[in-house]
């Protein structure tokens, strides 16, 4: 009987067929017919071995033919397997694997015979494998194992239930390992979902309940018996009627249901009774679970007791209502003292600038009477002084104004070569006395673009940098930069750094530096001054104008203060404003042009009203002086004026209400009016305007600024 012959009588026995490939689940089988076929081969050869007078060499011939045509069929059942199948010798070198194992592993059947696992998996997976191997020699028999493995395909880890098997030959001796596996990840998985799902339906604290498509309860967990007070077994196989307690009118449920039969899931609060008549609000959620073809298989309830949080939320809702009146009265109460402060603060403004600008405009008006050097250099320095105690004064009323929500950004053209040439103006001689170089560099694509921002408020940023940075360093360079990090269709984002090789700070004190009133080193403040206001109020302008504020620093070696401001581009042309050279020049065209001009002054401070008399008595101004609001008035009702200087805050009537009352007139309703005010905040200049003023200039009054605006608005009312 040939070979294919006692193979296909040992499979028929199976019902399997060479023809039919066996599934993986047959393996011991298919071991058996495989065993017994060798078998019945070589009785069958032997007997015709015996039958047939046949040469050795015709024999072994034939014996060959015969064991090529077994090894190929049994080879082709080997290979189509859906599952890894392999054979290895007994000391664990691969003899034959199939395509799945190929697959599985990314490795060809000629790249594994000959080799070991070693070879082809990680060390861990190769020992255990191994060692599995072995266990299944040891009992000589097939032994099942979960083992894990990369899959080559995705590179994920799965877990493989493995059968190692020993195949031994006729005499008994062991001639190899067959070994299979199977894929059980996701069963593995699929069990501890199970178990987890539960595990939480038993311990949930909230009430579970499941349901048949009818309606029907099935099961229920611990946390819904001690809800609701009733027992598993009392409510298994009845319908949710049982919990409806009549506390809802029959739309309720029924809007319920057709929620979930539209939607598949309804969510909201149910008031019902326990077993014992309790009322009990439950927060409740159902869902529908339904199968591949879109039908109900089951409903799923889940509800908490809300009872307790119900209660104290109305309890929430009648406190919130009897406390709407406070916090209304609070809300009315916080306004009234937010303006109270904005008056005081206005007020501040106005009494402390208003004597400061009295001792600045005597001095500017003694520099300009005296000659002698020794003289003149004492009122620089009481001019310095005075100078310091307004930047002083201006940082606090711009601290209060930020935190009052009441500081205003401007929207005014700017270049930043404008601001950048600033610098050398203001600070040329500080960086000189002290042996230091201002050395400016900026991103040529900045230079002359045209930008849209508050330039006053920028420049102060940059001021106050590079003054910190001349403060704190006794030798080498102050380096300015500005540099482009975003270019956008509407606007740009501008980075500025000021680099100091000064003193430096140290860094546990870096996160102190832009909190109002700190400085690095308290005694830092009795040998270099400062207030540590300047950074603060850095910092918020830089936020305010979209960016951010920073520093690099290391002791001994030098600080870099850096920020970032995003500006809007602007395509019309820059007006450059006044300059030194133009300020002499106005003072210069008053005098030719403007002389005998008849100007009307009205200031109560009799110092500030002294120095104001005596600046534009210089420049030829014929001037009529007012003490109060009232008497302004009056002169402004009699006589004719080119321009008029007004005060804000004078007795009788103020700056405001004199303007209207002037404006209302027909002798002056057209003149020019200048406000001139301690005032500074943005309100107080809207209000000047909004009065009827043209200008807003802040005390104390720059004289060049000053006669800038007169030879403005003169030369305005002349060509009008």
């Amino acid at each position: 009987m040939s070979q294919h012959r006692l193979l296909d009588r040992q499979l028929r026995k199976l019902g399997l067929s060479s023809e039919t490939p066996p599934a993986a689940d047959d393996w011991q089988a298919l071991l058996a017919v495989l065993e017994r076929t060798y078998h019945d081969f070589d009785q069958d050869r032997y007997t015709l071995e015996r039958s047939l007078d046949l040469t050795s060499e015709e024999m072994r011939a034939l014996h060959q033919r015969e064991r090529t045509a077994y090894d190929a069929r049994l080879k082709s059942i080997f290979r189509s397997l859906h599952e890894p199948i392999w054979l290895k010798d007994p000391q664990g070198v691969y003899l034959a694997c199939n395509p799945v194992f190929e697959a599985f592993f990314g490795v060809l059947e000629s790249e594994v015979i000959g080799r070991t696992d070693h070879d082809i998996i990680p060390t861990d997976d190769a020992d255990i494998f191994r060692q599995h191997d072995l266990e299944a020699i040891k009992q000589g028999r097939p032994v099942v194992f979960e083992e894990q493995a990369t899959r080559v395909a995705d590179g994920q880890r799965v877990l493989l239930s493995t059968v190692k098997t020993p195949i031994f030959d006729g005499d008994g001796q062991l001639i190899g390992v067959l070994g299979t596996a199977s894929d059980i990840t996701a069963s593995r998985a699929a069990e501890q979902s199970l178990q987890e799902a539960a595990s939480v339906f038993h311990h949930a604290n909230e009430a579970i309940l499941i349901t048949d498509p009818a309606g029907d309860i099935l099961d229920v967990n611990p946390a819904f018996t001690e809800i609701t007070g009733y027992r598993r077994d009392e409510v298994l196989g009845d319908n949710p009627r049982l919990l409806q307690s009549g506390l809802h009118d029959r739309s309720f449920y029924g809007a319920l249901w057709q929620a979930i039969i539209n939607e598949g899931r309804w969510s909201g609060e149910i008031w019902n009774r326990r077993k014992d008549g309790s009322i009990f609000v439950a927060r409740q959620t159902i869902s529908s679970i339904r199968d591949e073809a879109g039908n109900v298989r089951r409903y799923v309830g889940l509800f908490s007791d809300y009872t307790a949080l119900k209660e104290q939320q109305l309890e929430l809702e009648r406190l919130v209502e009897s406390r709407t009146q406070d916090l209304q009265i609070a809300k009315e109460a916080a306004e009234a003292a937010n303006r109270a402060k904005s008056t005081f603060l206005a007020n501040m403004s106005h009494e402390l600038r208003t004597p400061i600008s009295g001792i600045i405009g005597m001095i500017s008006l003694a520099r300009r009477h005296i000659g002698d050097p020794e003289n003149l250099d004492r009122l620089e320095k009481a001019e310095r002084s005075a100078q310091h105690l307004l930047a002083l004064l201006n940082d606090i009323l711009d601290l209060s104004k930020i935190e009052a929500e009441h500081l205003k950004l401007e929207t005014l053209p700017l270049t930043l070569s404008m601001l950048a040439a600033n610098l050398p103006v203001l600070f040329g001689e500080r960086t000189s006395s002290k042996g230091l170089e201002l050395d400016i560099q900026q991103d040529p694509l900045l230079a002359e673009r045209r930008y849209l921002g508050d330039p006053l408020r920028l420049g102060q940023v940059l001021i106050n940098l590079v003054g910190n940075a001349i403060k704190f360093s006794e030798h080498g360079q102050i380096t300015v930069t500005s540099q482009l990090l975003e270019e956008g269709s509407n606007d740009d984002l501008i980075r500025f750094a000021v680099r100091d090789q000064g003193i430096g700070i140290p860094a546990e004190t870096l996160p102190r530096l832009f909190t109002a009133f700190e400085q690095a080193d308290g005694s830092m403040t009795r040998k270099y001054g400062g207030t540590g206001l300047g950074l603060a109020i850095s910092k918020r302008l830089v936020e305010m104008m979209g960016g951010r504020i920073g520093v690099q620093s290391q002791p001994g070696i030098g600080s870099e203060f850096w920020f970032t401001v995003r500006l809007r581009h602007d395509a019309a042309p820059i007006d450059t404003g006044t300059t030194g050279a133009d300020a002499d020049a106005a003072e210069n065209e008053l005098r030719r042009n403007h002389t005998g001009a008849r100007i009307l002054l009205a200031e109560d401070e009799a110092i500030c009203r002294e120095v104001m008399l005596e600046l534009l008595g210089e420049i030829g101004l014929n001037i009529d002086s007012a003490s109060d609001g009232d008497q302004a008035v009056k002169l402004a009702a009699e006589n004719r004026y080119d321009l008029i200087l007004m005060d804000m805050q004078m007795p009788h009537r103020n700056g405001l209400d004199a303007t209207r009352a002037i404006r209302a007139a027909p002798t002056n309703r057209d003149t020019p009016i200048l406000a001139m005010t301690a005032n500074v905040f943005e309100q107080d200049r809207q209000a000047c305007l909004d009065a009827g003023m043209n200008e807003h200039l802040a005390k104390p009054v720059v004289p060049e600024v000053l006669y800038a605006s007169l030879l403005k608005w003169l030369e305005n009312g002349r060509s009008g």
